[in-house]
């Protein structure tokens, strides 16, 4: 039997004095109920020490997915805010591409337009004011009984001064057209050109006082298309006018001349036609009319 001691409550050793039995049971007992209400005390602050740690960070996580959810609401939100007006930008867009293009194509088509007109109002202008130069003309050289040359300095021979140049109509002759051409050689001259509507005017004026009695004669004048079909050119080389006011009408079709095509390659001026201008085959033969310059 090993015997048990008692401390007294300062601490000192004092005698030992033996527990009984009773005693031993009863303090054992409670200190064995003593650990385990220790055990429960600790085990249950744990639990309720946790719990409030695990809720407050089930609470911190849930609030801090719903405020990444509110975040990523408002995100998509103004995404899609920005979609909207992106899309509406590139339809404007659209539409003010594609209507400055049918502006672009409407003014493209009335600068043609004008374009044009201003062209054929030119071409009227000019045939209507050259025609009225060459009547009026060709009037007044009527009511004086023909033109008469102002001089004959710078022409020759049987020349006569016709505005710029000096002219010869040769109405006793029958020649071809390239016959004519070189009798108007050997004369030092050439079968007449006319730069423009005033010296053609001059020209008529001329072969009318020459011809005052009228009579029916053509006369062979520097002009063909014999090189090239379709392109007729003065024996300068220099491209010939075409239309009013010097080209005439066929007198039984009214069609402009030239109008022979290929069987009619030389120019001549048709008496029967108020002298304008008519083709005709240059084998036929005709008077001739002789030009030469005045510098």
């Amino acid at each position: 039997h090993i015997p048990s001691f008692i401390l007294t409550q300062d601490g000192n050793n004092h005698a030992a004095v033996q527990a009984s039995p009773e005693q031993q049971i009863t303090t054992r007992m409670m200190r064995y109920v003593s650990f385990v209400m220790v055990a429960c005390l600790s085990v249950i602050y744990a639990d309720s020490s946790s719990q409030p740690l695990e809720e407050k960070h089930h609470g911190t996580n849930l609030r801090g997915d719903m405020m990444h959810s509110d975040h990523n609401c408002v995100t998509n939100k103004l995404l899609l805010r920005h979609e909207d007006q992106l899309r509406e930008l590139v339809s404007v867009e659209r539409e003010t591409v594609s209507y400055h293009k049918t502006t672009t194509n409407l003014l493209t088509q009335v600068r043609d337009a004008l374009d044009s007109l201003s062209i054929t109002l030119r071409n009227n202008s000019m045939a209507s004011s050259d025609l009225a130069t060459v009547a009026s003309m060709a009037a007044q050289a009527v009511l004086r009984g023909g033109l008469q040359p102002e001089s004959q300095d710078g022409c020759s021979g049987h020349f006569s001064r016709a505005g710029s140049q000096c002219l010869l109509m040769e109405m006793g002759v029958r020649l071809d057209w390239n016959s004519a051409r070189q009798h108007c050689r050997n004369l030092s001259s050439d079968l007449a050109v006319f730069k423009d509507a005033n010296q053609f005017a001059q020209a008529i004026h001329y072969v009318n006082s020459v011809n005052h009695e009228g009579a029916t004669i053509g006369m062979w004048i520097g002009g063909s298309d014999e090189a090239v079909e379709g392109k007729w050119l003065w024996v300068n080389g220099q491209l010939m006018p075409r239309g009013a006011p010097f080209w005439g009408t066929h007198e039984s079709r009214n069609i402009l001349q030239p109008a022979g095509g290929i069987a009619q390659n030389c120019a001549f001026m048709d008496q029967s036609d108020q002298y304008y201008l008519n083709d005709h085959t240059c084998t036929f033969r005709k008077g001739a009319l002789c030009q030469k310059l005045i510098i």
